[in-house]
């Protein structure tokens, strides 16, 4: 049989996207969507090292080293502090993925596959193709699951909020009692105290968001165009429970004061009308792993 030039080219940006996706999630890292795509788009041209004749081990090592590393460059920048990291969770992701199509190669048995230096066209069904992402993805899943179990809690932390073309700083503690996720999206939800939003909110919705009424709030976001994006969460704790109204900030970034590293992290920005004390946000530890 034959390598069709499209359909690897293609299958390829449909692995890489999921790939970075994956690294993503495992990292707790911003990921946007434009990047990943554009990112993916030029690793798929790597796939055509499968045409050249078998390379040297060295050689197919440090070419697979190089473009895993422009990949990610791509996809999430280029931060002394992180990116080694991000790198070898995008290995890690690839080991995931690689095992979920191994299996699936020995469960199918396809007519056709040809492996060549470190890449491997398999004439996969898309059916399975997309059960095995999705095998894959929830793999990932548990991964982060029992990560997320580990996180340290001895730190001092900032988390810094862009919306609207402003900025605001907050201090900020990692607790694990944080466990609000946005169900649709399965973005987690850092708790912020109204007071210190102010700044970044709509001017004069905050009397709005103190209210307890919960038609009104529903009226109220509904009403405004400018709060389209905020939505309305549940929430409970030991003593009194409500919704939490939710929304997507522009850019929401976590401050490590020790060791002044800056992580820009993928969350939602809940408003809460209760001041705490001891600190303005309250963010779940799985977000700095």
């Amino acid at each position: 049989m034959s390598i069709y030039l499209d359909v690897l080219i293609i299958i390829n940006i449909y692995v890489n996207y999921f790939l970075l996706k994956a690294t993503a999630k495992l990292t707790h890292t911003f990921l946007s969507i434009p990047r990943c795509v554009f990112a993916s788009i030029i690793g798929s041209l790597f796939a055509l090292m499968i045409f050249l004749p078998p390379l040297d081990f060295f050689i197919n090592f440090l070419l697979k080293l190089a473009a895993s590393a422009i990949i990610v460059a791509l996809a999430f920048g280029i931060s002394k502090e992180r990116f080694l990291k991000l790198v070898l969770f995008f290995y890690a992701a690839n080991f995931i993925f690689a095992g979920v199509i191994f299996a699936a190669y020995i469960l199918t048995k396809p007519d056709f596959v040809h492996y060549n230096n470190t890449y491997f066209y398999v004439d996969f069904s898309l059916l399975a193709l997309v059960i095995s992402t999705i095998i894959a993805y929830f793999a990932v899943s548990a991964i982060r699951y029992f990560l997320d179990k580990k996180a340290s809690l001895n730190e001092k932390f900032s988390v810094i909020i862009s919306n609207m073309g402003k900025v605001v700083s907050l201090c900020a503690i990692a607790d694990t009692g944080n466990g609000l996720v946005d169900v649709f999206s399965g973005k987690p939800i850092i708790v912020c105290s109204l007071k210190k939003l102010e700044k970044i909110l709509p001017q004069g919705y905050n009397e709005a968001f103190l209210s307890d009424d919960i038609d009104f709030l529903k009226d109220f976001i509904i009403s405004h165009k400018d709060l389209r994006g905020i939505k309305l969460i549940p929430f409970s704790t030991i003593n009194s429970g409500g919704v939490l109204p939710v929304f997507p900030p522009e850019n929401v970034y976590i401050k490590f004061e020790s060791k002044n590293e800056i992580k820009h992290v993928d969350a939602l920005i809940g408003i809460c009308k209760e001041d705490n004390g001891k600190c303005d946000a309250i963010f779940n530890p799985n977000l700095i792993i």
